[in-house]
């Protein structure tokens, strides 16, 4: 019931009673989209972890020099929290907002050339689209793509090819790496991308 009302489009408030008291839940906020997902990006972030924090943080070791390209995920699986930290409505940076990322990351005096990750909750559904029609927008399915890949459900193969090659040619970068999760079903539908995104390891293949 909950994972059926999490659409800001179409999804009631769900009530829970415990006790003498009510549990509320709302549904979920709209994507933040296109300017406004850019402009939350070019936030000054630090880039560095709490400074409460002393010794060394392995976690951040494998995260520091990764950039979030996408948010959301509509994949919808049962063992999965993505889809209600992010929502199942998907959202994408520009491809100029993420080279200016690359940019200021190059600069910082701990990046030796290799950008980690060009992701978010899955790698591949970059510049994807769901809930851009009116059929989305009125649907409780909780999966967009299983257990199958829904009709209106837009793949943008070239936008991600777009973003690995340039992201390759910006200068300091040696190596672009994508270390999200990968939906196999959306891949078996972009032969070149699946085929870059292993090529993007090596600057210049």
């Amino acid at each position: 019931m909950v994972e059926a009302q999490q659409t800001p489009y179409c999804g009631k408030r769900l009530v829970q009673m415990h006790g003498d008291r009510a549990v509320l839940q709302e549904p979920p906020a709209f994507p933040v989209q296109g300017p406004d997902l850019d402009a939350l990006y070019e936030l000054p972030f630090q880039r560095l972890p709490h400074p409460s924090y002393r010794g060394k943080i392995p976690g951040f070791a494998t995260i520091k020099d990764s950039i979030i390209v996408s948010r959301g995920c509509a994949g919808g699986c049962t063992f999965c929290g993505l889809g209600f930290h992010q929502g199942k409505f998907l959202s994408s940076r520009s491809v100029d907002s993420v080279l200016k990322e690359i940019r200021r990351l190059t600069e910082a005096e701990t990046f030796r050339g290799t950008v980690s990750d060009l992701g978010g909750p899955t790698a591949n559904l970059y510049a994807c689209e769901n809930g851009h029609v009116e059929a989305c927008r009125n649907c409780h399915r909780p999966s967009c793509l299983w257990p199958t890949i829904c009709p209106h459900f837009h793949i943008d193969e070239q936008a991600q090819l777009d973003l690995l090659r340039r992201a390759r040619e910006e200068p300091g970068v040696k190596h672009v790496f994508v270390q999200s999760g990968i939906r196999m079903d959306v891949a078996l539908r972009t032969p070149s991308t699946s085929a870059n995104s292993s090529a993007a390891t090596c600057r210049g293949t």
